[in-house]
């Protein structure tokens, strides 16, 4: 995938973040507020986190997504 899609080393942190029952950390794609509020709000990436969460063992009561 790295020939097709290089990454820097801070979107491969984000990814890791994500996919490691982490939290969504915007603020490695970007430093721009309102930005960070749209990756941090994307329902997608909310799901995809709560779901390694649960996976993982580490959701706690209150990490459900509010919408």
């Amino acid at each position: 995938m790295a020939a097709v899609l290089p990454l820097e080393a801070r979107e491969l942190e984000f990814l890791e973040c994500l996919n490691g029952a982490r939290d969504v950390a915007p603020e490695l794609l970007t430093a721009e507020p309102a930005m960070q509020r749209n990756i941090r709000d994307h329902p997608g990436l909310k799901c995809k986190a709560l779901n390694r969460k649960k996976r993982l063992g580490g959701a706690a009561s209150g990490d459900e997504p509010t919408d």
